[in-house]
């Protein structure tokens, strides 16, 4: 996990590197407790799905203008 922001005291923006089956919710909690600390996670983003990342994306929006319902 790297640290990306920390905002204020009780939040960060952390990134992981993981593979499938991955419990992030988990490996957060277990961060948490490890810092003795209370932890969940509010926001969780996909960015890449094997060779398909956010560059690759399509938007709902630019599906519908594609003619896709």
């Amino acid at each position: 996990a790297r640290l990306v922001d920390a905002p204020d005291a009780d939040h960060v923006t952390l990134e992981i590197d993981c593979g499938k089956g991955t419990y992030v919710r988990a490996l957060v909690r277990d961060i948490a407790e490890g810092l003795s600390a209370c932890g969940h996670v509010s926001d969780l983003r996909r960015t890449r799905v094997g060779g398909f990342g956010q560059e690759n994306s399509v938007t709902l929006d630019m599906l519908e203008e594609m003619g896709y319902e």
